[in-house]
């Protein structure tokens, strides 16, 4: 775990993750011949540029075994991994203990496993359960991990790159100044 999770809500919960932990300072992946792991723990889980690192590394699968609280999890848990499932086009598996009401700290459970769309393919209630998804076969997998040339931001970005090159090259025909370049490229934008 790279992030700890420190909280102090007044009247609500306290919990210190570094009051007993230290954080990690390395990447972890893992490949099991078909695909590449990245994995991260718990509140890691908050941190694109945690994912975007993973990705950059090569991994399609990312894996965050947690335990969110029974605060944050209804609200985040799943929206956290939909959302780095959809940062990098990824598949992502969040990992979590089932609900024990006696336990001191209860965990928000509901284990998940989201598509590179966001679609949470697979998911464990609040009991003691193992979930199954499958991925695809191989070919998926390395399809995933050539399209993130073409996700669908990188293609919104393209657009944009295309649109720009055309108003730039008008403006050029038009013989229109630097000024008026930059005012109808920013007006271009502001209008997107």
């Amino acid at each position: 775990q790279i992030h700890l999770f420190d909280i102090d809500i007044p009247g609500g919960i306290t919990f210190k993750e570094s009051d007993t932990l230290s954080p990690g300072n390395e990447f972890v992946t893992f490949s099991n011949g078909i695909a590449k792991f990245g994995l991260g723990i718990c509140y890691d889980v908050r941190f694109t540029e945690l994912a975007n690192i993973y990705r950059q590394k090569g991994c399609s699968v990312l894996i965050y075994p947690g335990s969110f609280n029974k605060t944050t999890g209804p609200l985040h848990w799943e929206l956290l991994h939909r959302a780095r499932a959809v940062d990098t086009q990824s598949f992502v598996v969040g990992v979590a203990p089932a609900e024990d009401i006696e336990a001191s700290y209860v965990s928000h459970a509901h284990s998940l496993i989201v598509d590179p769309m966001g679609i949470v393919i697979s998911q464990a209630g609040k009991e003691e359960e193992i979930i199954y998804a499958k991925l695809g076969n191989p070919w998926k997998i390395i399809k995933v991990k050539k399209g993130f040339k073409n996700s669908p931001h990188l293609v919104l970005i393209w657009k944009l790159l295309k649109l720009l090159v055309v108003k730039y090259l008008y403006l050029i025909k038009e013989e229109l100044s630097y000024m008026k370049l930059f005012k109808s490229l920013h007006e271009l934008i502001a209008g997107l």
